[in-house]
């Protein structure tokens, strides 16, 4: 409840005349004070898992208001990180699941009959692809975004189920 009131506080001084800022930091210390000691506790249920996840990300998006808070923002997101992999390693049922294949294993059954997708849809988009590589400007990741686009877009359409299943690549760029 402090991190969501933090959250709340820290926002309404970024979006309002009034300086909540004090009060903004009063609950994020009551936050990760709490948090730390519902850390130090095992063994977790899935809504402690849940409720410990939804603190983090919470006091994360929290430093988005807050003056200076990168370097907070940079530890929370490592934070966030560090407690949803010790919660999968604990086994623990938690719906804020950050596994990087639960989104596919979660639709594999979905794509097993996809429709043909309508080959007007898709055939223009390798020579646009083409057309904005230059924008890519030899920056590593962008090039690597625009492979991934381009080889999904020319395996869509020999095979429907190919093609998209080469988008889960995307998430790991």
């Amino acid at each position: 409840m402090h991190a969501i009131l933090g959250q709340a506080a820290s926002h309404l001084t970024a979006t309002s005349e009034t300086d909540y800022s004090s009060l903004a930091l009063s609950h994020r210390l009551k936050a990760i004070k709490g948090l730390n000691e519902a850390l130090s506790k095992t063994p977790r249920t899935g809504s402690d898992g849940d409720a410990l996840l939804a603190a983090c990300y919470a006091l994360t998006f929290q430093t988005a208001n807050m003056k200076d808070g990168m370097s907070e923002f940079l530890t929370m997101v490592r934070g966030c990180g560090l407690v949803s992999f010790q919660l999968l390693c604990d086994q623990v049922d938690i719906s804020f699941s950050i596994s990087p294949n639960r989104h596919l294993e979660y639709m594999q059954a979905r794509l097993d009959n996809l429709p043909a997708i309508d080959a007007d849809l898709y055939q223009g988009a390798v020579p646009s692809l083409n057309a904005i590589l230059p924008l890519c400007r030899d920056v590593e990741c962008l090039l690597s975004f625009h492979g991934v686009l381009k080889d999904c877009f020319e395996t869509i359409g020999v095979d429907t189920r190919a093609g998209r299943s080469n988008l889960s690549s995307l998430q790991v760029l």
